[in-house]
């Protein structure tokens, strides 16, 4: 430019994609499933983080922001995305009676890309029970994807952001046993390894792996929950973002994930733990070395709550 001319400026908006299909589940549109655009391709599965949980994560993030990376299926299952980048990316789909979120990948031109999502009726049914036989009700269950490598401790930060997710009615759905301990998972991921967590008050929590046809419906699964005992922690002065990891040191510990909990002020509680030898580890901001932190070991029995003092 030139100082004191006049000079042509021509904006052109940038050509962008839209997504729009109708959402159904066994051949029935299906209301009020969040479609969520990713933009780029879906991992490859080899992070140690579930991709439920990250999916859901961004979901969350772009809740608020204009809505056009987001969308709710209406009555006739009809959904609409726009303002997309061209290119290959995925979709990630959930609903509130369906265990799982589907993720699916789709390709955008320039202009509107019609993309209709077929979800199939994948489900597990069970029954919990405790060690004597007896129908657990309330008991917690939820399923995810079997990921190879990673330590017990990532499992187990997967898991927790994966039901921090579907807490904010973001992820998967929890389902919860009924009277006579019977639960359904409806809408699982197929043909793939799952873990099915399952968790109740005073009982220890299980993972069992099981793998499900498309478009089955596979059980009822038998789940036997044990009699667990507790440890409540004391710390002697409060610490910002403090917490306690609890490791099992006792015969069988292979297959038990560690347990961990936030502290609140200077207390908090590990609830659900096998009974037995448990390794006591106080986590502070600041302590980056988990060796030197402090640590206690711990007798757990069932029915009965210990107590530590930090």
């Amino acid at each position: 430019m030139v100082d004191q001319e006049t000079a042509e400026l021509d904006l052109r908006k940038r050509r962008t994609a839209s997504l729009t299909g109708i959402v159904r589940e066994n051949g029935v549109p299906l209301e009020g499933a969040t479609v969520t655009f990713k933009k780029g391709q879906a991992s490859d599965g080899n992070n140690p983080l579930n991709d439920e949980a990250l999916s859901s994560m961004m979901g969350l993030l772009n809740r608020g922001g204009g809505g056009s990376n987001r969308d709710k299926s209406d009555e006739d299952g009809i959904y609409t995305l726009s303002d997309l980048p061209s290119g290959n990316h995925s979709v990630n789909i959930r609903h509130k009676s369906r265990a799982m979120p589907t993720t699916m990948m789709v390709t955008l031109g320039d202009g509107e890309t019609r993309f209709d999502i077929e979800l199939s009726m994948t489900t597990l049914v069970g029954v919990v029970r405790d060690s004597n036989g007896n129908p657990v009700a309330g008991a917690e269950v939820s399923a995810s994807i079997k990921r190879d490598g990673g330590s017990a401790e990532m499992r187990q930060v997967s898991q927790m952001m994966a039901g921090m997710m579907g807490g904010m009615g973001v992820g998967g759905s929890k389902v919860t046993s009924n009277g006579q301990g019977e639960f359904e998972l409806r809408g699982v991921a197929a043909d793939v390894p799952l873990e099915i967590h399952v968790s109740a008050k005073a009982l220890s929590p299980i993972t069992v792996e099981q793998t499900v046809a498309r478009g089955e419906t596979k059980g009822p699964i038998q789940l036997t929950l044990r009699a667990a005992g507790r440890i409540e922690i004391t710390v002697q002065e409060a610490q910002l973002f403090a917490g306690v990891q609890a490791k099992f040191v006792g015969d069988g510990a292979d297959g038990i994930d560690p347990v961990s909990t936030v502290l609140r002020g200077k207390n908090g509680t590990l609830e659900g733990l096998q009974p037995g030898t448990w390794e006591v580890t106080f986590m502070a901001m600041g302590n980056r070395n988990a060796d030197s932190a402090p640590k206690q070991t711990v007798n757990v029995i069932a029915g009965q709550t210990a107590s530590v003092t930090f």
